[in-house]
């Protein structure tokens, strides 16, 4: 998988995934539309591409514990703590060469289409994998006003609107479900604190702080911080469950199908 960027800081993220509010709001959300995506399959197959630290893979296990479940990393220090965190089976893989496996009923591509510079191509190699009919669930961070030195350490080449999510996944031949941003909350605190981050460093105000330092502050919270932003995200968690959309987030959840046949021609309306 080529990047702009180098391997990610696997140990900063693995420590923040145990407590802070953005890991655990979105592990829920994925959780919940895994289960229902799936409470009709028996012993189904699910594949998470690009798993990290096993943070999102260990939701999974939990929720779905009779499942068959792979989780595939490009780097093997990612592996390693995944390790720490799942029973379930680990592969080293390259998103753009997958292993000629069985195909599965569901894959999960999590923050990770951001990375890539051919979107088309992963998402056509991924469903190679998918059975007729079977879903691919992703995330992305959203709304290019949200770019900051964070997206830049990361390696991200965009942060996606539902239309520039909807254009590959639909070149790529897939039939789109969902398509909305979540973590509308945050949105408002994000954009003021990044923007504010900019304007200290052009004042000089940063010292000497790389801007990998600066992007691995924002793991670092308060206890209330954390409890008031949890609370914002599980109210906006209920509000989804009803079927209500938010109208901006600073991530989008899309869900899309592998149809049986495939499309003989496309178009990106609707």
């Amino acid at each position: 998988m080529t990047s702009n960027t180098e391997k990610p800081d696997f140990q900063s993220l693995f420590l923040a995934e145990e407590k802070h509010f953005w890991f655990r709001y979105r592990n829920d959300l994925i959780g919940k539309n895994i289960s229902k995506l799936l409470h009709k399959n028996i012993n189904p197959r699910i594949l998470e591409l690009g798993c990290g630290n096993g943070n999102v893979l260990r939701e999974i296990e939990k929720r779905l514990p009779s499942s068959t479940i792979i989780g595939s990393e490009l780097y093997e220090e990612g592996l390693a703590n995944a390790r720490q965190r799942v029973n379930c089976e680990l592969r080293q893989a390259d998103i753009y060469n997958l292993p000629d496996w069985e195909p599965f009923d569901l894959i999960g591509l999590f923050d990770v289409l951001e990375h890539l510079p051919d979107a088309v191509k992963a998402l056509k190699e991924i469903r190679k994998s998918l059975k007729p009919g079977g879903k691919l669930i992703i995330t992305v961070p959203a709304s290019m006003k949200l770019w900051s030195y964070v997206d830049e350490v990361a390696g991200h080449f965009k942060r996606y609107t539902c239309q520039t999510l909807k254009t590959p996944l639909l070149e790529a031949g897939f039939k789109i479900h969902q398509n909305e941003p979540f973590m509308m909350p945050l949105f408002p605190a994000m954009w003021i604190s990044r923007n504010l981050t900019h304007l200290k460093k052009r004042l000089g105000l940063t010292g000497n702080k790389e801007a990998r330092t600066l992007a691995n502050e924002e793991f670092k919270i308060s206890p209330l911080m954390n409890f008031a932003f949890g609370s914002l995200l599980s109210l906006e968690g209920k509000f989804l469950e009803l079927g209500l959309k938010m109208p901006f987030g600073t991530s989008i959840l899309a869900i899309a199908e592998n149809p049986d046949k495939a499309p003989t021609s496309l178009s990106l309306a609707g």
